[in-house]
This record gives structure tokens, sequence and C-alpha cells, in this order.
């Protein structure tokens, strides 16, 4: 019975995730640029910043989620995300390796 559990509390967990990735659009406001307030343009920074590491963070978890239950190409996927948001960290190339 415990097993099952598992298996669903891991289901939506994947489910979750998927539906967080399949939400972020990129940058945070992308084409809003306010040259005159600077401390406007701070924060926003900030914000995309922050989604972004967000991002990574989501694709990392669905990724060892996936990879733990046996589907690999799904997780292949979202190493190939975490690639294209990152091109020049290595986490997403070794997780693409690795699957």
């Amino acid at each position: 019975m415990q097993l099952a559990w598992q298996a669903d509390e891991a289901k939506g967990q994947v489910e979750h995730l998927e539906a967080v990735v399949a939400l972020y659009r990129g940058p945070f406001l992308s084409t809003l640029e306010l040259s005159d307030c600077p401390e406007f343009m701070e924060w926003l920074t900030r914000k995309r910043e922050l989604a972004h590491r967000r991002m990574l963070d989501v694709l990392l978890q669905l990724m060892e989620v996936l990879c733990a239950q046996g589907q690999v190409h799904a997780a292949l996927s979202y190493a190939l995300r975490y690639q294209a948001l990152e091109p020049w960290v290595e986490q997403g190339y070794l997780w693409g390796m690795r699957l």
C-alpha cells in the first residue's frame, strides 16, 4: 500500500513541476525597460534573476524525480531545456550525458 501511495505522490509532484515549467515563458517582463527609473530596473533585474534561478531548480527537481522513476526520455527533455537556459553551466550537460 505504501509503494502505491509513494508512486501517486511522485506522479503528483511531477505533474506540479511540469505545470510550473509550462508556465515559464522566459525572463520576467522581458520587453519592459525603463531607463529613466533605475530603482525599478534594479528591482526588475532581481525579480528576473530570481525567476530564472527558480526555473533552474524546478528543472533539476524534475530531472531527479523522472530519473528515479526510470523516465529517462522525459528527464532528458528537461536537461535540454536546462542547457538552453544556462548554456555555460556544466550541470545541464552532465545531466544530459548521464541520461
